[in-house]
């Protein structure tokens, strides 16, 4: 993907919870795949960590989008 084009892509945030998510996108690395240029994965304990004013903020900031990786075990 080229920079010009990544540059006009909105930046999609994606919250990985550590225990079942974030392994399966860090096997994404480990087969050298690779992800967009507009894609930033964050290995969180648990989603439901974050006030609703992060994920508002986020959108302020400038994030188009926010994906919540999770199996559900890990939210109360």
């Amino acid at each position: 993907m080229s920079a010009d084009l990544a540059q006009d892509l909105p930046k999609i945030l994606i919250l990985a919870t550590s225990t079942c998510a974030y392994p399966g996108a860090d096997a994404t690395g480990q087969a050298h795949l690779d992800y967009p240029a507009n894609t930033y994965i964050i290995n969180v304990p648990s989603p439901v960590i974050f006030p609703e004013e992060f994920y508002y903020q986020c959108f302020e900031k400038g994030i188009g989008g926010i994906i919540v990786m999770s199996c559900g075990v890990e939210c109360p």
